[in-house]
């Protein structure tokens, strides 16, 4: 019993070491460009609210998708993270999972 509690101690220590060494190797690796930027490089970070609308709706366009019904014309469906949510839903729904 004492053998086992020793063994498990040196382990323990071990970890704890190894952990301390991981964050001092990883601390010195830390690139260059992670250090906050500079007020030269600061200015070039700067975005207008027009920049932004425009990524805004570059990004929903991409992520919606419109399908051509005939007779019903055009219809456009939610992102593929919510229409996989909902696709699950009607199935566990169907299935008399969920009420």
């Amino acid at each position: 019993m004492k053998m086992t509690t020793r063994v498990a101690g040196n382990l323990a220590g071990a970890g704890l070491v190894g952990c301390l060494v991981w964050s001092v190797v990883v601390q010195l690796a830390m690139p260059s460009w992670f250090a906050p930027a500079i007020p030269a490089q600061a200015s070039r970070l700067v975005h207008t609210m027009k920049e932004h609308a425009q990524a805004m709706s570059m990004a929903v366009e991409k992520s919606s998708r419109r399908i051509s019904v005939p007779f019903l014309g055009t219809l456009e469906l939610p992102p593929s993270d919510q229409l996989a949510f909902l696709g699950g839903v009607v199935t566990l729904g169907v299935m008399g999972v969920v009420d």
